[in-house]
């Protein structure tokens, strides 16, 4: 986990510089569609699978190029005149979460997702003359529910591990929904 300790302070990044103002948020399902979706897995027997990404917003690449200063490293002082190119998005930088937002999409589509009416944040997957509907797919930054309407287990891992081939997560988060379900039906009091 030796990359997590690079971070960038992005309270000096500028504006216009280091990123486009207009182009650093990332779409999130809210509480209110979540519940929608579980809901609805609740009432047609759905399944659902669940899956985090690692090290999310070292996935995206920034969109513009980033120049540091080399840090002090232990043992290690930094040579003047240096700098190192940041060629991934790390902790701190301002547009991380939405660069990395822009390759889970790619991914989502990769995999056959489209986005959906309901969300901004949840991408669907219909049978092939469209009448059907296969799978939800619903995202909370670096976290993403899948749903597979035939109520197959196999098949939401499935889903979620075609999602997972254009981002990196963590395989022990790969599980049936627990976590995401925890967190919607907290907020239900």
């Amino acid at each position: 986990d030796n990359y997590s300790l690079l971070a960038i302070r992005g309270d000096l990044e500028e504006a216009g510089i280091d990123y486009d103002a207009d182009d650093i948020s990332t779409d999130v399902v809210d509480d209110a569609h979540m519940k929608i979706l579980i809901g609805a897995m609740a009432v047609n027997g759905w399944s659902a699978c669940e899956g985090d990404a690692d090290g999310a917003f070292h996935q995206g690449t920034p969109s513009r190029e980033t120049f540091v200063d080399l840090p002090w490293l232990p043992n290690h002082k930094p040579k003047k005149g240096y700098l190192w190119q940041i060629m991934t998005c790390v902790y701190g930088k301002v547009e991380a979460a939405a660069r990395f937002n822009d390759k889970l999409v790619k991914a989502q589509k990769d995999a056959g997702l489209t986005l959906g009416r309901l969300s901004k944040a949840v991408y669907m997957k219909h049978s092939e003359g469209g009448s059907k509907l296969g799978q939800v797919c619903s995202t909370h930054i670096d976290d993403m529910v899948m749903f597979d309407t035939s109520g197959s287990d196999t098949k939401a891992e499935q889903a979620v591990r075609e999602v997972g081939k254009g981002v990196v997560l963590k395989e022990a988060s790969i599980r049936k929904l627990q976590f995401i379900l925890g967190r919607s039906v907290h907020y239900l009091k």
